[in-house]
């Protein structure tokens, strides 16, 4: 008795994804004719049946699709056909057939049909007044006194005056209050004098909560160019909206990198006498350079043995960095 022994094969590319239990058929021979795309000499109005492969709902270039036509409705190979698919349905909020909203200050809104006895109408409310819902005739079905009521700006005010840690970091306690919760607390920093050059700086991301609550955040700004100067800050409180309150001004002198060294502190003075020096051009610039010089000679013996550590610190640190 003969024994069938199954035949193997190499799958070496594949379209769609082969499957345990799969079954392999043979092909059948197809003539492939030549010809030249056209479209046809009559319209063709057709449906897809089916699109081949793993597409679902939409076909693309190269797929190849099943049509409720053929040869008998006057198709040919090299007929070239247009897919089309219908577009999405806008609804006339001015069919006075169907029910509407009355708004306050505002033109009635169509109700959108969800199902059979139910829909669904959007509006934004810009003031206070009657909400309703009419019939088509025009008839008051069901009405509501609503309140409009807008989202307050958040506030936010200094506990007590900033106090400075043991490590010279800044602690900062704060009160703030919003109706549907604040976000974001952050810190406005100038120089006395020069309120129209503050900057911004990040403070604390909070929870958005409603209500007022009390909490205190902690700032290291011994790397900072105001550091050892006298500043005047600002709280600023935000909320999901972006709306944006500030408190009072509060002035403070910051902390400074304490120096052990006596020829570092007047290089230190050099530095932020004044810190903006720099960015307004000569002629303050130039005093800075016979300074440093002046420093140097005085203090030749310690100024080689700890400067470069200082400057690599001044330029490359963001946090406190500690000298021996």
């Amino acid at each position: 008795m003969a024994q069938l022994v199954p035949a193997t094969l190499d799958i070496t590319a594949a379209r769609e994804e082969v499957r345990l239990g799969d079954r392999l058929l043979p092909a059948r021979r197809q003539a492939h004719p030549a010809y030249i795309p056209h479209p046809p000499t009559e319209a063709v109005q057709g449906q897809v049946v089916k699109v081949h492969g793993d597409a679902v709902h939409f076909a693309g270039q190269y797929q190849v699709v099943v049509l409720n036509r053929g040869r008998e409705h006057g198709l040919e190979p090299g007929h070239v056909l247009a897919l089309l698919k219908d577009g999405g349905h806008v609804t006339d909020s001015t069919d006075p057939a169907k029910p509407r909203l009355a708004l306050p200050g505002g033109e009635p809104v169509a109700f959108t049909a969800l199902g059979a006895g139910s829909g669904e109408a959007r509006a934004t409310l810009g003031e206070s007044g009657r909400l309703a819902i009419l019939a088509p005739d025009g008839r008051e079905v069901a009405g509501w006194i609503v309140e409009v009521v807008p989202d307050a700006t958040p506030t936010v005010s200094f506990l007590d005056e900033p106090k400075v840690t043991h490590r010279g970091v800044l602690r900062i306690a704060f009160e703030a209050a919003d109706d549907y919760g604040v976000a974001e607390i952050g810190l406005e920093l100038s120089l006395v004098g020069r309120a129209a050059e503050a900057e911004r700086l990040p403070l604390a991301k909070t929870q958005p909560r409603p209500g007022k609550f009390a909490s205190a955040a902690y700032s290291d700004l011994l790397a900072h160019p105001f550091a050892g100067l006298p500043v005047r800050m600002r709280l600023e409180a935000s909320d999901s909206l972006g709306q944006t309150g500030r408190s009072g001004p509060l002035e403070i002198t910051l902390p400074e990198r304490q120096f052990r060294n006596p020829g570092l502190k007047p290089i230190r003075g050099v530095h932020g006498t004044p810190p903006w020096a720099c960015r307004t051009g000569p002629p303050d610039c130039f005093f800075i350079r016979p300074a440093l010089l002046s420093i140097a000679v005085q203090h030749a013996h310690a100024l080689l043995r700890e400067l470069p550590v200082w400057l690599i610190s001044s330029r490359t640190s963001t946090s406190p960095s500690r000298m021996t």
